[in-house]
């Protein structure tokens, strides 16, 4: 199991490739699609040495995007790791807890990744941006028509949805990356989930160009930062009215570890009774917001006792932490879509849930894992 573990960070790591596709409009992150921006330079003169000035930073992000995405067009680990900083982090939630990969495990990583699946891509779906914060929304498209960390090649396709959050040094340079992503749907898509459960299918790469939204750092997205904290606020308080308060009577939830989207108030209603059933003490505190015009982006860390049982899983008794990122759609005032990203490996590992796929060609082996401590909630930047 520690090397289908192993080989799931490998996925986590790159699902999201050269996400950050900004502030271009490409189809998808494999395709370059904009050249850097270029600007005129006096000729040299003996002098004067004078250096050019530097580029706004909005252009060196988007340069650095350019070479992240014609690597990955070119399935060149040694490129993409090249578009990050010397001290990078990157960082998800995995199977095995909260995970923090520096610069010189990427390459590597990228290198197998690619092996594995030698056609693989990520497309981009919604890209949002302000200051030195890009949000890359995508769908991991590849076939497993290559051995990786030491599996045989299993000929299946997977297709699952990806969230990446990527900040920026002064030079243009990912300086940090948060990538998220559910371990389980991947599994089952390369038929090593438990056949009695049910996940979403393989995806298709999406067609046409990503939406492009950009921050306006303007009063209105101000308050929608603090609206969205507050909403929060909702799950400690066991506040039901507070919590559906802001939906629209039609609200979409796409959440990705789940094998099919929820809609209306109704639904989430029961979405609510279900969680408060199963941690009568969930709380969730966001560890970053972001708003971009009408969108609102936050990660979080949620913490909870699993007392009562969720779905046919039975309770543990055991308090955990894990981790996702709800992306809220607003129209007319309310909430009209919220998509939710993050790993079901995560939470079940974090409450000592056993959900491990079995090893091929052999029964399930009931609590064969040891449960991974409880992830740590990541730093706020």
């Amino acid at each position: 199991m520690k090397k289908t573990v192993l080989g799931a960070a490998v996925l986590v790591l790159a699902a999201c490739g050269g996400g950050g596709e900004l502030p271009t409009t490409p189809t998808t992150v494999t395709s370059a699609s904009v050249a850097p921006p270029t600007t005129a330079s006096a000729p040299a003169s003996a002098s004067s040495a004078t250096p050019p000035p530097k580029l706004p930073l909005a252009d060196l992000m988007k340069k650095n995007m350019a070479d992240a995405d014609a690597a990955w067009a070119a399935h060149d680990a040694k490129k993409v790791a090249a578009t990050y900083a010397d001290d990078a982090v990157m960082s998800m939630p995995t199977p095995m807890g909260w995970i923090d990969a520096k610069k010189a495990d990427i390459e590597a990583q990228m290198g197998q990744l690619f092996a594995g699946f030698p056609d693989c891509k990520v497309t981009a779906t919604r890209v949002f941006w302000k200051g030195n914060v890009a949000v890359v929304e995508s769908v991991f498209t590849g076939t497993n028509s290559g051995a990786m960390m030491g599996k045989p090649a299993t000929g299946k396709k997977v297709g699952y949805h990806a969230v990446m959050i990527n900040t920026y040094n002064d030079d243009g340079i990912v300086k940090t990356a948060h990538v998220y992503y559910d371990h389980a749907t991947m599994f089952a898509q390369l038929g090593m989930g438990d056949p009695k459960a049910k996940f979403r299918a393989v995806e298709n790469a999406p067609t046409g160009a990503p939406a492009m939204i950009a921050g306006k750092d303007s009063p209105d997205e101000a308050k929608a930062v603090d609206a969205a904290k507050a909403w929060y606020g909702t799950f400690e308080k066991k506040d039901d009215k507070g919590f559906l308060a802001p939906f629209a009577d039609d609200v979409a939830h796409m959440d990705y570890s789940q094998p099919a989207d929820f809609k209306g108030k109704d639904a989430a209603k029961k979405e609510w009774t279900e969680l408060f059933k199963a941690f009568p003490d969930a709380k969730i505190a966001p560890t970053n917001v972001w708003a971009f015009d009408t969108f609102v982006v936050a990660e979080i860390a949620m913490t909870g006792t699993m007392k009562g049982g969720f779905g046919p899983i039975k309770p543990t008794n055991k308090t955990g932490t894990w981790h996702a990122v709800d992306v809220f759609e607003m129209k007319n005032g309310k909430v009209s879509a919220v998509a939710t990203y993050g790993s079901m490996l995560e939470t079940a590992n974090a409450l000592g849930i056993s959900m491990a796929p079995p090893p091929a060609a052999a029964p399930p082996v009931k609590d064969a894992t040891k449960p991974a401590t409880p992830a740590s909630t990541p730093p706020k930047k």
